[in-house]
C-alpha cells in the first residue's frame, strides 16, 4: 500500500509531458537520406544528425530553434582526436506551420554544393518532470498512426521510468545527506533518460537510449542501452534483441567481435590500443548479449560507454557493422530477413 502511495504521490507532483523535440526524415537531393533531431524549445540547438549511408555518429546540429518556420542549422564533425567540432555543412529553408514537413536547401562548408532537402517529421519527443527533485524522461511518441501501440508501450515506460528514478534519486539524496555532502552538490544530484530514433520503418523502430546520473561525484556518469522493436501489420509490438536478428553461433560471435575490435581500433580507442579491451571482452559481451545494439539502415550499430573501450574523457564509442558483412549472418526468419543473403 505504501509503494503504491508513493508511487502515486511522485504522478501528483509530475508535470505534464512537454514536447521538446522533432524527429525528421530528411532527403537531401532525393538521393541522400538522414535522419535529423531537433529542439524545439526556446534553448540553443544541439542536435543529432544521421546519414543512412553510414550510419556513422559525431555529427550535430547547431543553431537557433525555428522561428515562424524558417531555420538555419550548422552541421558539426566532432573528432576525438582534437576534441573540435568542423562545419561540415549547413541546413537551411522552411518548416509548414504545424511543423510537419519543410523544404530547404543543403549547402557545403565551402560553399561549392548547393543540394535541394525535404523534410518528413516522423516523431516528438515528449519530456516528464518530477517538481521536487532532478528527476526527467524524456520518450518518443511517433506520427505515423500504425505506431499507436508501440506510443503507448513508450509512454508506459516512461512512467515506470520517472518512478523507479525518482525513487531511487530520493534514497540517493538522503543518503548523501547523512554522509555530510555539501549543500551545492546535493543540488547535483540528478537522473535523466532519453531517447534517439535509429531507424524508423513501417516494420521496424530501433532507439538508442541515454541514461544520465549525477550522484556529486567529479562528474556524473551516463551509459547507453537499446530498444528495438518489430512492428506487424496491425501495429502489435514485438521487442526484439541481437541474437533474434542474427544467428548465433561461435562462429558468428567471432567475426562480429573481430570487426568490432578492428573498427574501435581505427578509431583509436585507447583502452584497445593498449591491450585493456580484449577480443575476450567484446566476445563476452557478445555471447552474452549485453551489447548495445541498435539496427540502422546500413547494418547495425554497436555503443560503447565511457570505460568500455577506452577513457570517460573519450566519451561512447560508435562501431557500425554494415549489412555486407552482416548479410550472410542475418537469421533468414528473423526480423531482418529482408536482409539476409545466402552464402
Amino acid at each position: 500500500m505504501f509503494r503504491i502511495f508513493t508511487v502515486l504521490c511522485l504522478w501528483l507532483s509530475a508535470t505534464a509531458a512537454l514536447a521538446d523535440a522533432a524527429v525528421y526524415r530528411v532527403a537531401i537531393d532525393n538521393r541522400i537520406n538522414l535522419l535529423l533531431t531537433v529542439n524545439t524549445d526556446n534553448s540553443e540547438a544541439q542536435s543529432r544528425v544521421v546519414y543512412d549511408a553510414s550510419g556513422a555518429g559525431g555529427l550535430s546540429l547547431q543553431g537557433n530553434p525555428p522561428r515562424n518556420g524558417a531555420f538555419q542549422w550548422k552541421e558539426m564533425l566532432y573528432s576525438k582526436t582534437d576534441g573540435q567540432e568542423k562545419h561540415t555543412g549547413t541546413f537551411s529553408g522552411q518548416l509548414s506551420p504545424d511543423g510537419d514537413s519543410g523544404a530547404g536547401a543543403w549547402q557545403s562548408q565551402d560553399g561549392k554544393k548547393n543540394l535541394p532537402l525535404t523534410l518528413q517529421r516522423i516523431a516528438k519527443t515528449q519530456t516528464l518532470k518530477a517538481n521536487d527533485i532532478e528527476v526527467q524522461v524524456s520518450y518518443l511518441q511517433f506520427d505515423a498512426p500504425h505506431l499507436r501501440q508501440l506510443n503507448a508501450l513508450l509512454a508506459d515506460a516512461a512512467k515506470r521510468e520517472l518512478s523507479e528514478s525518482g525513487k531511487a534519486l530520493r534514497k540517493s539524496l538522503q543518503e548523501a545527506k547523512a554522509d555530510g555532502l555539501s549543500p551545492e552538490d546535493l543540488q547535483r544530484l540528478a537522473i535523466s533518460h532519453s531517447a534517439t530514433v535509429e531507424l524508423a520503418g513501417p516494420d521496424l523502430v530501433s532507439l538508442l537510449l541515454l541514461h544520465y546520473q549525477d550522484n556529486g561525484g567529479a562528474h556524473g556518469s551516463y551509459g547507453y542501452s537499446a530498444a528495438n522493436y518489430a512492428i506487424s501489420p496491425e501495429g502489435g509490438v514485438r521487442p526484439f534483441g541481437l541474437w533474434d536478428a542474427v544467428q548465433k553461433s561461435p562462429a558468428n560471435i567471432g567475426k562480429l567481435a573481430k570487426a568490432l575490435l578492428a573498427d574501435l581500433k581505427r578509431q583509436k580507442a585507447s583502452w584497445v590500443l593498449d591491450g585493456n579491451f580484449t577480443s575476450k571482452d567484446v566476445t563476452e559481451r557478445l555471447a552474452g548479449d549485453t551489447a548495445t545494439v541498435t539496427v540502422i539502415p546500413a547494418g547495425l550499430a554497436f555503443t560503447f560507454d565511457p570505460y568500455e573501450a577506452g577513457s570517460f574523457a573519450e566519451g561512447e564509442y560508435r562501431s557500425v557493422i554494415p549489412n555486407k558483412l552482416l548479410a550472410e549472418l542475418y537469421r533468414p526468419d528473423g526480423p531482418l530477413a529482408s536482409r539476409f543473403r545466402q552464402p
